[in-house]
């Protein structure tokens, strides 16, 4: 059974279906926590993700390829990951233009 509690303007999940997966987690804790990414056209893609180890690489793509703030969107994505989703431990997030991607929307994950 989920709990939704309503903190402020903040909707948490406080329970979690068993079945959710790590990669699972991830995908709602962006969507929720940094909807600034979508607002602004941008994606959040998982590329890369060891549940074993608690680690994972996120990149961003679409209008965060180019955007001068995505630096601060990548910071604040790699303190305050960790502190949402358990079990994970290390967080690596970059743009396209670092990962060389191309700009075409991204690889298909967080569906912004």
């Amino acid at each position: 059974m989920i709990t939704n509690v309503l903190e402020g303007a903040r909707f948490h999940i406080t329970n979690r279906l068993m079945s959710d997966t790590m990669h699972d987690e991830i995908e709602r804790s962006i969507m929720r926590e940094f909807p600034q990414i979508a607002m602004h056209g941008g994606r959040a893609d998982i590329v890369d993700l060891d549940e074993a180890s608690g680690y994972a690489h996120i990149v961003l793509g679409a209008s965060c390829h180019g955007c001068g703030i995505s630096g601060m969107t990548m910071l604040a994505l790699e303190n305050r990951l960790c502190e949402y989703v358990d079990g994970l431990n290390d967080v690596r997030v970059e743009t396209t233009e670092s990962y060389g991607a191309t700009n075409d929307g991204g690889f298909g994950d967080v569906p912004f």
